[in-house]
């Protein structure tokens, strides 16, 4: 795509400017200039030349090439994380649900904010979304913003280079230097993890004094410090995690900080932080997602692309706007369009062929079945279970259902299945495929659904 060449080329070019412009920056405020030192210079160089190599291509489940970053990002829409909380029963849920006269889970009276315009306006920022909701892309993105040139900054860069930012309606306006740091390569039993961590991302830059350069800028509040994944933290972990990030957060507070985190796997560790969900898709989300993804699968043409645009909207095709509502789910249905040439019009039939492709492809690259749980919960045994839960819902014309009522369902089949393994409990069970797979989700307070609602 011209967009995401020209992207990556503005890039590279911009390199040396958003360089000289925090080290101006930095120097403006410091009682010392020791950044300006021509080491230091070359190794923020360094240091955003390999984020680009790092993180500017991704992985994209069905796609079998790396691709740019750029080449399939989908501007990211939030609500507030408290959304939700003013639904105290099924019956409130199921009111909204019907009125909205489509299968989506969306609220009316929800006020949906730009993923730009929340990191430009909240310091303290909470991410989360079901899985394949995108939050990962969308951190990638925002530390992607934050490493070009601002605005306002005084340097000899033209205009076009600046003003000419493609995909995004906003740009990063405060002057805090990124850094991304996945949590689960953390260690979080050793002291001050956090900012080994950093120590481990930075080390091999050359900067004439590594610890100076961490510790100064903390103390500074020049950071974006964007931590990616506490739902990925070893369980055995966490405990130790929480305490170490607030801790880290209330010693080093003028920083600025997002954190990201499946919806199921969060309790409101972190009390500096406000809690914003990524929205599911709107139709011209869908379209941009569709064309970006066709245009990386070399199977697409451009009648493919058309076509499977209009399916998601055709009212003969209801099941596929059902499912179409997050970037994972959305790739299911261009991967089963791109292996059968068309989408099944039964709504079952395709449920089945993108449920097959998540339980075993997906969960397989996301080695989710490495979980203990799945040694004994196989995806054979797990599909069986889940249809005989959505038929029971299904003949009770359900929607939504109290926990208890789910937990009853999925303790019944295991206690059904004469070689079920006796050391799993239906609330494991549970947890495993909420968290890790977000097939059911916690609409409000105890109650779930079926996350393609």
């Amino acid at each position: 795509m011209e967009n995401a060449q020209e992207f990556q080329t503005q890039l590279e070019k911009n390199t040396a400017n958003t360089v000289t412009g925090f080290l101006l920056n930095w120097a403006e405020r410091a009682k010392t200039q020791f950044l300006l030192k021509k080491r230091d210079r070359v190794a923020l160089s360094s240091y955003i030349e390999n984020f680009n190599n790092k993180y500017g291509v991704v992985k994209i489940f069905g796609i079998a090439d790396p691709i740019p970053l750029e080449n399939i990002y989908v501007n990211v829409k939030t609500i507030r994380g408290e959304s939700l909380s003013c639904y105290k029963s099924i019956s409130d849920l199921e009111k909204e649900y019907l009125a909205n006269n489509q299968r989506t889970f969306f609220i009316h009276s929800e006020i949906k904010m730009p993923g730009m315009e929340l990191v430009n306006n909240y310091q303290y920022i909470n991410i989360l979304g079901p899985p394949g909701s995108g939050k990962s892309t969308f951190l990638k993105r925002i530390a992607f913003e934050a490493l070009l040139p601002r605005k306002d900054w005084k340097l000899n860069v033209p205009n076009e280079d600046v003003n000419n930012h493609p995909s995004q309606p906003g740009k990063f306006k405060h002057n805090s230097f990124p850094i991304y740091l996945e949590l689960k390569r953390i260690d979080f039993s050793i002291k001050k993890p956090i900012q080994e961590g950093l120590r481990q991302e930075l080390n091999t830059f050359g900067f004439s004094n590594l610890s100076r350069f961490i510790d100064y800028h903390l103390e500074e509040g020049n950071f974006l410090l964007i931590l990616d994944g506490f739902d990925e933290i070893s369980k055995l972990d966490i405990d130790t995690a929480v305490d170490a990030i607030r801790n880290f957060v209330h010693k080093y507070r003028s920083n600025r900080f997002i954190i990201s985190c499946r919806t199921a796997f969060y309790k409101d560790y972190f009390e500096l932080f406000s809690d914003f969900r990524i929205c599911e898709f709107d139709d011209r989300q869908i379209d941009t997602f569709i064309n970006n993804w066709s245009m990386n699968n070399y199977t697409f043409d451009e009648e493919a692309i058309s076509d499977l645009s209009q399916l998601t909207k055709s009212p003969e095709q209801l099941s596929t706007s059902e499912l179409a509502i997050t970037p994972l789910l959305l790739a299911l249905i261009c991967i089963v369009y791109s292996r059968k040439g068309r989408l099944p019009t039964l709504k079952s039939l395709l449920f089945r062929q993108a449920f097959e492709i998540l339980l075993q492809e997906w969960a397989a690259s996301k080695r989710v079945h490495n979980e203990d749980i799945y040694k004994d919960l196989n995806p054979d045994l797990e599909a069986i279970m889940l249809a005989e839960i959505a038929n029971y819902f299904f003949v009770n014309e359900q929607l939504f259902f109290q926990k208890s009522e789910l937990l009853d369902q999925v303790g019944q089949f295991m206690s059904n299945i004469s070689n079920s393994p006796k050391t799993l409990n239906r609330a494991q069970i549970l947890e495993a495929i909420e968290i890790q797979q977000g097939l059911f989700v916690e609409r409000a307070k105890g109650i779930y659904s079926f996350s393609h609602l």
